[in-house]
């Protein structure tokens, strides 16, 4: 095994109906920034949550979306697709400029999963970007439990920027 296997690989044993993905300081400023943590669990060599699962995200993204070029490139693309097989299609038709294909990869995700931000300063931001949002962690259960029903499995990735996990 590899040095870096040893220190970002993680075995669980199989997939789970939603993941707690944390970021923390100060990847949890900003949307874009916050997204990875959906976006790295996701693309793991098998996906950790299963289609139709959640995952959440607790970040109070007090920058918005971001205040860079390509973070508003991101928040455009996400706000003006009527939905997330738009911006897909677009960008295979058309390519995209830097920070935009932030906006790809998390059609790619939301094609399959929906992605909850916990606590974020402006939630109809979050909302206008084709995520949920929840105020608090209570919620976002809720709202997944609501779909997924009470008896959900959740893991729970406190790095989610650093950790691989490896489903078994």
């Amino acid at each position: 095994m590899t040095f870096a296997k040893t220190l970002y690989e993680v075995p669980v044993p199989r997939q789970y109906d939603v993941a707690v993905a944390g970021v923390g300081f100060p990847k949890d400023a900003n949307l874009y920034q916050a997204s990875r943590a959906a976006s790295y669990l996701f693309f793991a060599p098998t996906p950790v949550v299963k289609p139709g699962g959640f995952f959440i995200i607790p970040a109070p993204c007090g920058e918005g979306a971001g205040e860079g070029v390509g973070e508003q490139r991101f928040l455009r693309a996400m706000q003006e697709a009527p939905d997330v097989r738009f911006i897909l299609d677009d960008a295979r038709r058309h390519g995209y400029p830097p920070g935009q294909q932030r906006a790809f990869v998390m059609a790619k995700v939301l094609e399959q999963n929906d992605v909850i931000v916990v606590g974020a300063q402006d939630p109809e931001l979050i909302r206008s970007a084709k995520f949920l949002a929840a105020p608090t962690m209570e919620a976002a259960f809720a709202m997944a439990g609501d779909r997924l029903g009470e008896d959900l499995e959740a893991l729970i990735v406190p790095h989610a920027l650093l950790t691989l996990p490896i489903v078994q």
